[in-house]
């Protein structure tokens, strides 16, 4: 019988958060999962045994009858092959990825060229995903848009996984260009933002059918936000192409105060005619991801889904927009979640 929900990487920053959200609704059937058996036994007796411990190298070879009796599977690790995902679909484990690797994700979506026999969930997270849904919620107020734009503020004293700050750091190398003032409302106000390769800006074209989408970024500290934008104008943002440069900035950026954990995502919307603009400001965006993650778990879990690769705002919308408690509505009949 297949029951189990497997989080790979479940012992790390986000995934012992969707974790502590899936087992309130899962007792006994979620597993944190990890090549380091240790940190998995450790997490497991911080929940009082409620979380399952389970060792898997996810870079090795997938083995199908090691997840006989697994349900779901959520990624919480960047992957360099997408060989366990087709096997999970193929013998039917639903996938769901909260990564924000833009490559990777479109060569997810091109094992929908094979029988798939499952169905498999990307662009869950912030940003992909929150953001997805926002410009979503947009384009359905709009109508005809023509230009999408998505601004992201990101807390920057929130305490972040090696892993997500050390990707965020790699993409400075060519992002930080087109300086632009992003209106955040009264409790923000304007915030210079700049040019960041978000994946969703890829891949909104095509499922929102925006002519023209940008992503931008900026940090609540208006101070590293130029010091980010000044590296990348002298071209000294090029020494993040090493990773021993990368480890020492994780380390330094772990070290300091650096700001807030309050983020923001404000999308703007534009019409030959009007202008629609939608934004939610909140505090911890790794809880965010946890429970849009967790959501998405649970309708996977309890209905029968359409097979294949989708992005999230393909079978989900969200409902209003607070984000103190995320609701997503399953398009396929209508249900919500929160």
């Amino acid at each position: 019988m297949r029951d189990k929900i497997v989080v790979i990487g479940g012992y790390g920053k986000v995934g012992r958060m969707i974790c502590h959200q899936l087992v309130e609704y899962f007792p006994n059937k979620v597993y944190a999962a990890g090549r380091n058996k240790q940190s998995a036994q450790d997490f497991s007796e911080e929940t009082g045994g409620r979380v399952w411990p389970l060792v898997y190298d996810v870079y090795a070879r997938a083995q199908p009858t090691f997840f006989s009796d697994v349900n779901v599977i959520v990624m919480c690790l960047d992957l360099i092959s997408t060989e366990l995902v087709k096997m999970c679909l193929q013998v039917g484990i639903h996938y769901i990825d909260i990564t924000a690797n833009g490559d990777f994700l479109e060569e997810l979506i091109k094992l929908n060229k094979h029988s798939l026999q499952a169905t498999g969930l990307i662009s869950v997270g912030l940003a992909p995903g929150l953001t997805n849904l926002l410009a979503q919620q947009a384009v359905q107020d709009q109508g005809d848009v023509l230009q999408l734009d998505i601004s992201i503020m990101l807390g920057s004293g929130e305490k972040h996984g090696p892993a997500a700050v050390d990707w965020t750091l790699k993409q400075m190398t060519h992002a930080f260009t087109n300086q632009k003032k992003i209106d955040f409302g009264s409790y923000l106000g304007k915030r210079a933002t700049y040019g960041f390769p978000f994946s969703d800006q890829h891949t909104l074209p095509n499922t929102l059918h925006i002519p023209n989408v940008t992503t931008r970024l900026c940090f609540d500290s208006k101070l590293l936000t130029m010091l980010a934008a000044t590296l990348r104008m002298v071209q000294l943002s090029k020494l993040l192409n090493s990773k021993k440069v990368r480890q020492w900035m994780i380390r330094w950026l772990d070290r300091i105060n650096r700001g807030t954990d309050t983020f923001a995502i404000k999308v703007d919307a534009y019409s030959s005619s009007a202008h629609v603009q939608r934004c939610i400001i909140g505090n911890n965006q790794t809880r965010i991801t946890a429970q849009i993650a967790a959501l998405t778990v649970r309708v996977i879990y309890e209905n029968a889904m359409p097979k294949g690769v989708y992005h999230i705002e393909q079978l989900f919308e969200l409902v209003g927009t607070s984000n103190e408690d995320i609701q997503l509505m399953y398009k396929g009949n209508g249900t919500v979640y929160r």
